[in-house]
């Protein structure tokens, strides 16, 4: 055999092997497209035959490809109406030449309905003419689903089911847009706060916080039944009131605010939620919506500066909360300045003369008004988390001066610093209080801190952080009691040194009918409980002569002295052995 009848003979059997090989690829290729989960289909836009259709389409829109043949119509009338403007205007670009994609609602024959999503490129002859449409389907109902699932918790608040801020915002723009043209329609536009949230949920954590905030939801629903309520943040709720009448509207306000009084219960805890209303008015004060919610915003927090807990926005309140933007910073640069000073007010116990304890009050050196007290900044601080800060500078500094008086040979006696929520619930407060300690020389049993009834509410939590700084040897005492609504069976858990009385049962003694029961009883549980009792806010010797004769011997407050500066106080400790005589 020669070379050239075997490169023959090799070139004879490739084309034979090429042809059998295409007979079989070309054969079972209509069986693969008819196999996959899509449907395949192509429609002349040369002749008048119906659309042809791959046999899958039965398995996914519930027709056959011989019912759309039969039917030419029918692939059209079972597209979703809301979705056939979509249809029409895809099969306008692809006449144009382009390549379509689309998703869109499909009615299955077994009377479900579809989503579908469509492919469909344009064929042209050798003229550059379109001649064919060729497309295939395929069914994403469950991924249209997933999808839909994810934008409706996109939506939505997972705390309480509420829409969120965006469908508001959404929600107020269509609104205002179909009742331009109705000038005689009012729309109001309320944000609800719940200013005390977040010092609850510190104190709860945060289940027990959320599951007050449904609380407060459920309650605001039954209450405004009839307007659709949304969450907005954290602490704030959202409403839109259509057809306002706005004087019988506010008296509704007052109402629910009403219902806000009374305590949230949490295992027999009561817990108080105030709610600060502000209102703004479409068009009485702007036809815009993003306005319309900035308006009823500053009138929310113009509730917080008023201590008003509704206000409808006026003219002037938009300069107030400017002025409070201002102040937070200044505040924020007097941090990082170290812009404030420790006043210093005694404690002595009545019968021996003697100051069982001086209190370290913070003030604020504004450059502009002066000396600031702590009521008008401490809220800001506590609201912008700046307290964190502020606090720790004062516990250094209160634990530097106590140490300096000793140094200087004036009588050692306790200093108290206040802690705030914030500073009880940071993971590093032990640490800090051993710093301030070490820093400063200072031995603990001369450091008394100061925490308040509402540190006390999440007890596991409480307790476990009070019982390590007890391990310090520092003193615990519990500040302003009688306000936060505690009982003495909780305060019964916590190794508290002492007790201190709020100055609001001492300044009410005799203007309240009880008054003087009320300190009665609390002077006597305190005693059972084997806690000193101490009395804030004494202001007359007929105070403190009925606080003796109730055996409640330590006070402080003005009758004593006022919180005054280091140097003042530096007097008064040198001169202790008269001070504290006059009052035994």
């Amino acid at each position: 055999m020669t070379i050239s009848s075997t490169v023959a003979a090799k070139r004879k059997a490739k084309r034979f092997i090429f042809k059998k090989t295409t007979k079989l690829v070309q054969k079972p290729l209509p069986n693969i497209f008819d196999s996959l989960p899509l449907v395949v289909w192509s429609v002349s836009t040369t002749s008048k035959e119906g659309p042809q259709f791959s046999q899958t389409c039965e398995q996914v829109l519930g027709y056959s490809a011989d019912d759309f043949r039969r039917d030419k119509g029918l692939f059209r009338r079972r597209v979703h109406p809301d979705d056939l403007t979509e249809v029409q205007r895809g099969f306008e670009q692809l006449l144009q030449g382009f390549s379509v994609e689309c998703h869109y609602r499909f009615f299955h024959s077994n009377g479900s309905t579809i989503w579908i999503y469509d492919r469909t490129t344009p064929v042209f002859n050798k003229s550059g003419e379109i001649v064919r449409l060729d497309g295939f389907l395929i069914d994403i109902s469950r991924q249209k689903q997933e999808e839909l699932k994810l934008i409706s918790l996109l939506r939505t608040d997972q705390v309480t089911g509420l829409p969120n801020n965006q469908v508001f915002r959404e929600d107020l723009k269509r609104l205002l847009m179909t009742s331009v043209s109705h000038s005689d329609t009012k729309i109001a536009v309320l944000l609800m706060k719940l200013p005390r949230y977040t010092q609850v949920n510190d104190a709860l954590g945060h289940k027990k916080g959320e599951r007050l905030l449904q609380k407060a939801a459920e309650t605001l629903r039954k209450k405004i039944p009839i307007h659709r309520l949304y969450r907005l943040q954290e602490d704030e709720f959202g409403t839109i009131v259509m057809n306002v009448d706005c004087t019988e509207f506010e008296q509704r306000v007052f109402r629910l605010q009403e219902q806000f009084e009374q305590p949230f219960k949490l295992k027999d805890y009561p817990v108080y939620f105030p709610l600060h209303i502000g209102m703004a008015v479409f068009p009485d004060d702007t036809a815009k919506s993003e306005t319309l919610m900035q308006l009823a915003e500053i009138a929310m927090h113009e509730t917080e500066r008023t201590n008003e807990k509704f206000q409808r926005y006026r003219l002037g309140m938009k300069e107030h909360l400017q002025e409070k933007l201002k102040f937070e910073a200044d505040l924020r640069k007097a941090v990082r300045e170290n812009a404030f000073l420790l006043y210093y007010q005694p404690q002595i116990n009545t019968l021996t003369g003697e100051w069982v304890g001086i209190e370290a009050l913070v003030r604020w050196m504004h450059p502009e008004k002066g000396l600031v007290p702590p009521k008008d900044f401490i809220p800001l601080a506590e609201e912008t988390g700046l307290i964190i800060p502020i606090g720790k500078w004062v516990l250094q500094t209160a634990c530097k001066q106590n140490k300096a008086w000793q140094e200087a040979g004036l009588p050692a006696i306790p200093v108290s610093v206040n802690l705030s929520m914030k500073q009880f619930i940071q993971d590093d407060l032990v640490q800090t209080v051993v710093q301030a300690l070490s820093d400063s020389g200072l031995e603990p049993n001369y450091l008394n801190l100061e925490i308040t009834e509402s540190m006390t509410v999440n007890v596991e939590f409480s307790l476990e952080k009070i019982r390590k700084l007890k391990e310090l040897n520092v003193c615990i005492n519990l500040d302003d009691f009688g306000i936060g609504y505690s009982s003495f069976s909780y305060l019964q858990h916590f190794p508290l040194d002492k007790i201190k009385i709020d100055q609001f049962f001492v300044r009410n003694l005799k203007q309240q009918s009880n008054g003087e029961a009320i300190l009665q009883t609390m002077i006597t549980m305190a005693h059972k409980m084997n806690l000193t009792v101490l009395a804030e806010g004494v202001e007359t010797v007929e105070q403190m002569e009925f606080l003796k004769q109730n055996e409640c011997f330590e006070i402080q407050g003005y009758l004593i002295s006022p919180p005054v500066p280091a140097e003042e106080l530096t007097v008064q400790l040198k001169a202790t052995g008269n001070i504290g005589n006059n009052y035994q």
